[in-house]
């Protein structure tokens, strides 16, 4: 036998042995596997005969998903926290640091705050409901709103009327949980025009007491950390049903059932509805409507008889044949039933009676004067100040030296005035004349419409402020006669970007 043959030989019983080693390895693992799942079937078998089976654990009261969820904060209301919290406890602060009316109006101001934050809680739980459900569930808060504005109108004659007439202003901000799709700028509306009363305490209280400059700080902090929050969280609207199942703890509001108590029996179920209710009320609804139904289609089936029972109008009540009855304003018919007084007719106004009176020998209040043109104010004393409002149709004529004078809600009224040492204010009036005879530094128009203003020589440099106002004109005497020629005050404006500067340049409208 050659070498190679018999090397080969050799090559394949090695071969052959060791294929046969790896299979009965192979066989004696299989062979212990099996053995071991034999044992521990056995085992469980024994433990099986031995101990009965497990039940399952019931779910406690506190595992039900539902009442879990609606205790827990849902993630818009902790933002509504952590945007709002702070500023109020500061505002808050202040208000009661200052005392009188603005402590009693900070403790209003809290509650519509809380209000706000239950409603957020609670549409984060449901779903958007109707228009009514809406209403019924802000019912709440747009009254404290409307308690808020009563306040501050009762309390005019109060030392911190601008604090509350702030207050009055930038509250509405609150209003933007109905505002789609952009709720932010609202509240940034409602801020720009609380600055107005802002800027007065400012200009009170900037030399002399730093609690009020700061209140004023607190108070836009806090609408406009509102609106941050606004613009971050509910960016086109107040967002429902972000949390489902979430509910505010002091609030019913929401969808499902409250959580069941934690001890104790459940409630028997109510006493079931009797058998034949339903039934009473078919009896008394069915047979009505088929009379209804029966008698339209016997009246159908008439045919042309059905014209019958209408009346016939002859020649005398034609006014075509008869051109006595076009002079007269109505056809003569019977006796008109009274119209039952509309549900939703306008509330009349309460009618006060005018006065004039100084209060605290510091200003001169002139409210509710109709058709009066001889209202005459002397004024003694330069430090005291004119506060005219709801006047109608009257003119007021201010004898002596003053500091200010304020038109406020009034109606076709006339203020003429010799000498000022401040300003005159014109505010969300109708149709107001103002005239000045000696000297004026500044004239400020807001929310009016209508407003004409004559200049003397030693006015002819004053400064005239306008904001949200139309039809205003400004009268300049002009030769040695004095004739006045009357200027329009513009009330459009072009704005563009400049490149260069950087920056918005504004202009009067060329159609001006």
């Amino acid at each position: 036998m050659p070498e190679s043959q018999f090397c080969f030989a050799i090559f394949c019983f090695e071969f052959r042995a060791l294929r046969l080693q790896i299979i009965m390895t192979e066989q004696d693992r299989m062979e212990k596997l099996v053995h071991r799942l034999e044992a521990a079937t056995a085992r469980l078998e024994l433990l099986s005969a031995q101990k009965p089976a497990l039940a399952p654990k019931p779910l406690a009261a506190s595992d039900d998903i539902p009442a879990a969820a609606s205790d827990k904060v849902p993630p818009s209301v902790q933002q509504y926290d952590g945007a709002v919290d702070e500023a109020l406890k500061t505002f808050l602060g202040l208000c009661t640091k200052i005392g009188g009316d603005l402590s009693v109006m900070g403790d209003k101001v809290k509650e519509a705050f809380n209000m706000q934050r239950t409603f957020v809680w609670n549409a984060a739980g449901e779903k958007e409901p109707d228009m009514t459900g809406l209403q019924s569930r802000l019912k709440p808060l747009s009254g404290m709103i409307m308690e808020i504005s009563e306040f501050c109108q009762a309390n005019r004659a109060s030392t911190v009327f601008n604090h509350l007439s702030a207050i009055k202003e930038g509250i509405q901000a609150l209003g933007w949980v109905t505002v789609k799709p952009t709720p932010a700028p609202f509240i940034k509306d409602a801020l720009e025009s609380t600055m107005y009363y802002v800027n007065r305490v400012l200009k009170d209280y900037k030399d002399k007491d730093q609690t009020h400059v700061e209140f004023t700080k607190a108070w836009r902090d806090l609408l406009g950390g509102l609106q941050t929050y606004v613009r971050q969280v509910h960016t086109t609207g107040l967002v429902w049903n972000s949390s489902p199942g979430a509910a505010a703890p002091s609030s019913n509001a929401g969808s499902g059932a409250p959580p069941p108590p934690s001890g104790g029996a459940p409630p028997p179920p109510p006493p079931p509805l009797p058998a034949n209710l339903f039934d009473d009320v078919k009896k008394t609804t069915k047979p009505a409507a088929d009379s209804d139904k029966q008698a339209l289609f016997a009246e159908i089936n008439k045919g042309s008889a059905i014209t019958s029972g209408l009346k016939k109008v002859t020649a005398d009540m034609q006014t075509h044949k008869n051109p006595s009855l076009r002079q007269q304003s109505t056809v003569p018919a019977g006796k008109a039933e009274p119209k039952a007084a509309s549900a939703t007719a306008p509330k009349q106004e309460i009618v006060r009676p005018p006065r004039i009176e100084l209060e605290n020998g510091k200003q001169w209040n002139v409210e509710y004067f109709k058709d009066n043109k001889e209202i005459i104010v002397e004024v003694k004393d330069m430090k005291q100040t004119i506060y005219i409002y709801k006047c109608d149709n009257s003119v007021v004529q201010v004898k002596g030296k003053c500091n200010s004078i304020t038109l406020d809600s009034c109606k076709k009224t006339s203020v003429v005035f010799d000498n000022l040492l401040s300003q005159v204010e014109v505010i969300n009036c109708q149709s107001a004349q103002i005239q000045t005879l000696g000297h004026m530094p500044t004239l400020s128009i807001q929310k009016t419409d209508g407003c004409m203003v004559y200049l003397s020589k030693e006015a002819m440099n004053a400064e005239i402020i306008t904001s949200k106002s139309s039809e205003m004109n400004v009268l300049v005497p002009h030769g040695e006669d004095g004739e006045f020629v009357e200027y329009p005050v513009p009330e459009q404006f072009k704005t563009v970007f400049d490149l260069s500067k950087k920056k918005l340049q504004t202009s009067v409208s060329d159609i001006v």
